[in-house]
């Protein structure tokens, strides 16, 4: 005989959904709690969780780094075309100062 009592504190919210998954399921509030507990078996204890907690902050960490330098070339290389351009620029300029066809019509001035 069932003569030990638990008593849960939780939101309303909480309590109503308690509820309804147990009339969904035909049983008493209580009777589903106490399956619920009987059957809970975590699938991972503490120490595995905090190693793979810890591996994904290596992997984070890894990433946030791939992507700063990733950031940095990307913003070499704009400069590097952006110097490329102005070399262009002044080299078409100099032709044109000195009469000479550009020799690259349609290319990017």
């Amino acid at each position: 005989m069932r003569s030990e009592r638990i008593n849960l504190l939780v939101t309303p919210e909480e309590k109503a959904a308690i509820e309804a998954q147990a009339a969904a399921l035909n049983l008493s509030t209580s009777d589903m709690m106490r399956r619920a507990v009987a059957s809970y078996d975590p699938e991972f204890d503490e120490s595995e969780l905090q190693a793979l907690a810890d591996e994904l902050s290596l992997v984070v960490a890894a990433t946030e780094e791939s992507l700063d330098t990733a950031l940095r070339q990307f913003d070499a290389l704009g400069a590097f075309l952006a110097d490329k351009a102005s070399l262009r620029r002044a080299a078409r300029a100099a032709h044109e100062a000195e009469g000479v066809v550009w020799p690259f019509e349609g290319a990017p001035t």
